[in-house]
This record gives C-alpha cells, sequence and structure tokens, in this order.
C-alpha cells in the first residue's frame, strides 16, 4: 500500500510484502464488510497469520475498518 495505491493479489505473494494476511475467504470477508478484528485467539489457532500485526491493524484504519469508529 502507498499513497497512490494498494494491490491485493489472490495466492502467494511475490517479492516481499510489508505485511501479509493468511486467512480463510469468510474471515477475510468478515474483517472487511463487518469491520471485524480478529482475536489473539484465532492468531494463536492459526485461523489468522499476519507477518505483521500492526501493519495489519493499520489496513483497518486506512480503509476504516474498525468497529469503534475510528
Amino acid at each position: 500500500m502507498t499513497p497512490a495505491g494498494c494491490e491485493v493479489v489472490a495466492g502467494k505473494a511475490s517479492g516481499t510484502a510489508d505485511c501479509v494476511l493468511k486467512t480463510s475467504p469468510a474471515m477475510f470477508t468478515r474483517i472487511v464488510k463487518e469491520a471485524y478484528t480478529p482475536t489473539a485467539g484465532e492468531f494463536m489457532s492459526g485461523t489468522v497469520k499476519s507477518n505483521n500485526v500492526a501493519l495489519l491493524m493499520t489496513f483497518q484504519k486506512v480503509f476504516q475498518l474498525s468497529g469503534d469508529g475510528s
């Protein structure tokens, strides 16, 4: 993601990504459409995986996906 835009690619990322999200299509849809924030348990169980949780939270903020209106 840059100020000029972002790229979303299905499948394995090519090159180096600052933040990778690995989850099911259903969970991704829930995060995007319902402003759902995955729990620590979902990360620990492997339901949601990321190499950088802080940047994943930034993703939610950039696209105004947080459930608290921020």
